[in-house]
């Protein structure tokens, strides 16, 4: 949930993860309400007698909160549709565990505190607060749990957690009052096992972005029966949580996939109703196949590593850069699609990548992708490129979580080589020759890819990117790009369109821009000769608003384009933002077409990235 900026989750978090928890706060067990344990029901097996209780461990952080903007209160939301379908007895029992927010929508919940809820037959009922820690450490986690299992003993039981979710090494939850702010899947799995006591939940569920992975998979397996997750960042509204609490009213003992592909249903319907052009994946794992898959990576990881170790590094690079990865509109989380990862490096290890696609799809018993995000197979997992934040602060973690060994060494030395191949400089003077219609370059040794842009020169050499030209290529030792006849304009005012998929038909694109001096990303979709716009959703340290996910753009609003500036010297996208010239919004929207060139000096670039995923800029021209 909860569309988020990778690169701010990191640096926000990056001192949690070292230090797992201050002296003197450490959870511990917590006490059972004497009351409700004297008063335990026996348990059945029977359907008609059969019981369910649903574990909520909720971290509100700032999607609740609001963390200042006018995004909060998602938490709420998904509470209204719980409550949508009360249990029709004492057979289904929603516990939910709050905390990590400074701000609670809801009366009853409180702010600062670990507090206990119910949700019963009668209605929301609240609890008492409970001992103090971070949502993020293993032992209140394993407290909550323990406290569940002993205030309301079910037949079965589920935990759905909720929150933001990030790369492996990162995992879910941001707590926004105590250290660690995340936790990630050896620690959850720490958690769990203190917890159950031996006892299996039917399913675990991530209402989170990014947690569909073999690690976590693999990790949670011996506390599960069913994982549920998107490998993809999920919308602000999340799951829809009416049909999940219909479902278990009606039929307390419904079969777990069954249930599970109940979940996975209506979150993925929901979100795509919302917005058609939704980048959405969710997948339900069956756990007690993960082990095939564990053994399928550690013999793919070892013939990757023989071939490292032989002097490979660069062919490994250049289809690692090719995967499919995950962490939604202009953000790599280094999270790859484990089917296609196979895919592409069939021709190099074709008995290994067979096993390990057959492997994932046995295991992988439902999955849901929408059309902008193909290739995405149900599972991923990390293989670091080009997220350097993640890398430099939590690759040790990552390496000691205890995933399979051979596919730790693999990335263990695949990272050291990629480090060691980082650059110092990053400008190059390679020649751009004009050729037919567009212009060509000659391309060196050891590049995986290329991009040209269309650039406007701020001053002297500090340049900002107008728009990447699509359809640049690069085949064998030469890159081409042709301009364009038409370029993505506002109200006649030239942007810089990000394609985010793209297919025979159907482009979505993304524009950084500021609404009414916020940041934002406008979203475009074209199919065929129609193009259309979606909506707003926003950028930087923001997160996505609340329903429907994407803010209308209104008369009134004043849009200013946004251009990133470009550092010749690093080759990076880091030097923030050129501010163009701003369209005020009439009763008539804006006008987004696609147009000729407006009148102005241009300059023309390709930018090469190479199997360190440095990147280069070629010579800059100036076009007429």
């Amino acid at each position: 949930m909860k569309r988020f900026c990778i690169l701010f989750f990191i640096l926000i978090i990056l001192s949690g993860c070292a230090d797992r928890h201050p002296a003197g706060q450490r959870a511990g067990t917590l006490p059972v309400p004497a009351a409700e344990s004297d008063a335990a029901p026996e348990q059945s097996t029977s359907a008609k007698e059969s019981t369910f209780t649903l574990m909520w461990y909720v971290n509100g952080s700032d999607l609740e909160s609001g963390g200042g903007e006018d995004y909060g209160g998602a938490f709420s939301r998904n509470l209204r549709e719980v409550l949508s379908y009360l249990p029709a007895d004492d057979r289904v029992t929603v516990v939910i565990f709050s905390g990590g927010t400074s701000k609670w929508e809801t009366a009853g919940f409180e702010a600062d505190i670990n507090q206990v809820h119910f949700v019963t037959e009668d209605g929301l009922a609240h609890g008492e607060r409970l001992p103090e820690g971070s949502i993020a450490d293993p032992d209140t986690l394993a407290g909550f749990v323990d406290y569940v299992m002993k205030a309301r003993p079910a037949d079965r039981y589920g935990l759905v957690f909720w929150d933001h979710g990030s790369s492996v090494p990162i995992g879910f939850g941001l707590d926004e009052l105590r250290e660690p702010r995340s936790i990630n899947a050896r620690d959850i799995a720490r958690g769990l096992e203190a917890g159950l006591g031996g006892e299996k939940l039917a399913f675990i569920g991530f209402d989170t972005c990014l947690m569909a992975t073999a690690e976590t998979a693999a990790l949670c397996a011996p506390h599960a029966g069913y994982m549920i997750a998107s490998e993809e960042l999920e919308p602000n509204a999340g799951w829809n949580y009416a049909p999940l609490m219909r479902a278990l009213t009606r039929d307390p003992s419904v079969d777990t996939l069954r249930l599970c592909r109940i979940v996975a249903d209506a979150y993925y319907s929901a979100s795509l109703e919302l917005n058609p052009e939704e980048l959405i994946t969710v997948s339900v794992t069956d756990l007690a196949k993960i082990d095939a898959v564990v053994s399928a990576t550690e013999a793919f990881a070892l013939a990757a590593k023989s071939d490292l170790d032989a002097g490979g590094f660069a062919g490994i690079s250049k289809r690692r850069a090719t995967v499919k990865d995950f962490g939604g509109v202009n953000e790599s989380a280094d999270m790859v699609d484990l089917v296609h990862l196979a895919q592409r490096f069939s021709p190099k290890y074709p008995k290994e990548s067979k096993a390990l696609i057959a492997a994932v799809k046995s295991c992988v018993a439902y999955n849901r992708r929408s059309r902008t995000s193909p290739n995405s197979n149900g599972l991923s997992v990390y293989f670091p490129y080009e997220n350097e934040p993640v890398m430099d602060g939590y690759l040790d973690v990552y390496l000691a979580m205890g995933f399979t060994e051979a596919y730790i060494g693999l990335i263990r030395s695949f990272s050291a080589e990629l480090r060691a191949g980082d650059a110092d400089t990053k400008r190059t003077e390679i020649p751009v020759e004009a050729a037919a219609g567009g212009y060509k370059i000659s391309v060196p040794d050891g590049i995986t890819s290329l991009r040209a842009a269309l650039l406007g020169r701020e001053s002297g050499d500090a340049y900002y990117i107008f728009s990447y030209v699509p359809g640049a290529a690069l085949n064998g030792k030469t890159g081409s790009a042709a301009l364009p006849e038409s370029w993505l304009t506002l109200n006649g005012v030239l942007v810089c369109a990000y394609t985010e998929s793209a297919d025979e038909r159907h482009v979505l694109y993304s524009v950084p821009v500021l609404v009414n001096g916020r940041d934002m990303n406008l979203m475009y979709a074209r199919d065929g000769a129609a193009l259309y716009e979606i909506g707003a959703t926003p950028d930087g340290d923001e997160d996505t608003p609340a329903l429907p996910g994407f803010l209308p753009i209104n008369a009134g609003d004043a849009v200013t384009p946004k251009y990133p500036r470009v550092s010749l010297s690093s080759g990076r996208e880091e030097d923030g933002y050129y501010l163009g010239e701003t369209v005020g919004v009439t009763d008539g929207g804006l006008a987004p077409e696609f147009s000729a060139l407006p009148g102005g000096e241009y300059y023309f670039a390709f930018c090469l990235t190479d199997i360190y995923d440095n990147h280069f800029w070629s010579e800059v021209i100036q076009i007429t």
